[in-house]
């Protein structure tokens, strides 16, 4: 019995107040067959919330993809593991080894073209009319490559190069096969950058009208290009001149 005085309002106003159920008479066994009777609906499934997208700093942010190079050398590790794809100077300590272990390709060919290093190495180029000497350093025993080139002309404008050695054929000891590229360039030319076949893309040194870069394996050039400060041209590495 519920003393609640709201309660008792409301009963007073049910006309069935006085009415008892019975659960044997016919109306309420019939309700109770119907319900049985009545399928059990399936549960519908409760949609899941997925997380809200979390925005990452920087929405217009690049995917930067690094080259590495491993090459194996002669004794089985990685050769040239210092190796970059962009020089720098030559430091002075560098520059004194390269000096000395590299004084029979500076007699082979001739005057100092370009000097450049990337990582524990410097490459240094020497060359005069007919003949490329290149000498590489780092290594316990120095690695040189000549090429009989024939005349070295000079690039026919300042926007111009003249690719000396495309980078055709490995060359090299020490620690391993290397392939380099040699040209001269025109006045107007502030980069000159190549990539070879394998899709590495090297920066080139650029000193006093000449040009360079060099990388370990034996993945020849593929394409050379040239930039200035109105135009950037690219070309095959096997186009000797780019006019």
């Amino acid at each position: 019995m519920n003393d609640s005085p709201v309660l008792q309002a409301l009963a007073a106003t049910d006309p069935a107040r006085d009415v008892v159920a019975d659960p044997d008479s016919l109306p309420a066994r019939a309700l109770l067959a119907r319900t049985v009777a009545q399928p059990v609906p399936e549960p519908r499934p409760v949609p899941r919330r997925r997380p809200a997208a979390v925005a990452a700093a920087g929405a217009a942010a690049v995917a930067l993809v690094f080259v590495g190079v491993a090459v194996l050398g002669p004794s089985g590790t990685v050769a040239y593991a210092t190796w970059e794809a962009t020089p720098v100077a030559a430091t002075a300590s560098a520059l004194a080894t390269a000096e000395t272990q590299c004084a029979p390709a500076a007699a082979e060919g001739g005057t100092e073209r370009v000097l450049e290093q990337r990582g524990s190495y410097v490459l240094a180029v020497y060359a005069d009319d007919g003949r490329i000497a290149q000498c590489l350093t780092g290594s316990d025993v120095p690695t040189a490559g000549t090429a009989t080139t024939g005349a070295l002309p000079a690039p026919a404008g300042p926007d111009d190069v003249v690719v000396y050695d495309a980078g055709a054929q490995a060359w090299g000891a020490g620690d391993g096969e290397v392939v380099s590229v040699v040209g001269a360039v025109g006045d107007a030319v502030t980069e000159v950058s190549i990539e070879n076949e394998a899709g590495l893309v090297v920066e080139a040194t650029v000193q006093d009208g000449w040009f360079t870069a060099w990388w370990p394996g034996t993945s020849p050039a593929d394409s050379i290009t040239v930039v200035t400060d109105s135009t950037v041209v690219t070309v095959p590495a096997e186009q000797t001149t780019m006019e």
